[in-house]
């Protein structure tokens, strides 16, 4: 197909979540991708591509054709996307994927003044903590650490009377040797918090944003927010990994951008059954909600009778669906989760139909 032929394709898709599969002139699948709205994600590739997307512009260049599936709601796009790729392993998802977005956070304990660092790629020397997908935020994250731990912004020693972020308070100057101790200790806690044994430095600056707050300095609060939010974010596959292994039964209701509501039960972040209610129309009546409620129950009596084996790892493959679910859970904010607790669950799963779906505050 030409260009303009793909393009016209790509306008009649529908405005829904899927999955898009960009083929060769042999039918070989050379890319893989997902969207929450097919239609408007496919237009992109054939419409006017920035300059420095060279790589975006010879997948285009490859593609003769393409299919795509639709899927329930958003979480299935993504779920299925990540599945495709490792099973057909397509060319381009491959070389997308070395794109400079996928950064590491480094520490170099043999370096003349270790601290946190953003790298590219992992070198010989130093412990690398990644990849992060976040290319613009992984430099707050960074400097949020080197700050709460006073890491020296520079790369070889200087005196402390010639060094202005020591006499800041910026740095705790162990250029000198009655600090070494208490340096390296430092950067053993700054490890520490990386491998997602330590989350003292997300408590002081809560208690920072609190502080500026109080005296209304919004401009500091505003900042102490960012170093949150991406602190919070560099633990989050440890943290996603262990909700998995718990197995904790939960129950996760979706919206669907067709109609109707999407019911999950999950085990962790494994998802044993899954039921689409089409026929359900919003905002929810009372009594189709009572309805719906009983049979929420009573699928998950069912279906959480049956114990899931405990285990001590994920394997390699389950962990990227782990992250996807786990993510999706618990930050989107039309979507909603709850631990599965047969006594007390049918009146907080009342109370949450309404806010989400019926958008009752």
């Amino acid at each position: 197909m030409t260009i303009e032929e793909l393009r016209q394709q790509a306008k009649v898709l529908p405005s829904l979540p899927g999955v898009y599969m960009m083929k060769d002139r042999l039918g070989n699948i050379i890319y893989v991708g997902k969207s929450k709205e097919l239609k408007k994600r496919v237009k992109t590739y054939f419409g006017k591509v920035p300059k420095e997307s060279s790589k975006i512009k010879r997948l285009v260049a490859h593609i003769d054709h393409f299919d795509y599936t639709v899927t329930d709601t958003e979480l299935d796009a993504l779920l299925l996307e990540c599945r495709l790729i490792k099973k057909l392993k397509p060319i381009y998802n491959t070389l997308l994927k070395n794109d400079k977005r996928y950064r590491f956070i480094k520490i170099n304990k043999n370096a003349e003044l270790p601290r946190a660092e953003v790298a590219y790629e992992k070198g010989e020397e130093g412990e690398y903590f990644g990849p992060y997908d976040m290319p613009y935020l992984l430099s707050i994250g960074v400097e949020a650490i080197n700050e709460y731990y006073q890491l020296p912004e520079c790369k070889t020693k200087v005196p402390r009377k010639d060094c202005l972020s020591f006499r800041m308070n910026r740095c705790m100057g162990p250029c000198e040797d009655d600090a070494l101790l208490e340096y390296r200790g430092k950067i053993e806690s700054a490890v520490s918090f990386l491998e997602g044994k330590d989350i003292a430095i997300i408590n002081h600056y809560e208690k920072k944003m609190s502080s500026a707050s109080d005296k209304y300095d919004f401009e500091k609060a505003a900042n102490y927010r960012d170093y949150i939010t991406v602190l919070k974010m560099l633990g989050f596959k440890k943290e996603a990994i262990q909700f998995s292994l718990e197995n904790q039964k939960g129950i996760m209701l979706l919206k669907m951008p067709k109609g109707g509501i999407k019911l999950y039960l999950l085990s962790g972040t494994q998802i044993i059954y899954m039921r689409c209610f089409e026929e359900i129309s919003l905002p929810l009546q009372k009594d189709k909600q009572r309805e719906l409620i009983r049979h929420i129950l009573d699928l998950a009596r069912l279906y959480f009778q049956k114990e899931v084996e405990s285990r001590k790892y994920l394997a390699k493959a389950e962990v990227d669906e782990a992250l996807i679910t786990y993510y999706y859970l618990k930050t989107k904010s039309d979507s909603y989760y709850e631990r599965f607790n047969d006594v007390f669950f049918e009146e907080t799963l009342q109370r949450e139909i309404g806010r989400i779906f019926n958008g009752d505050l």
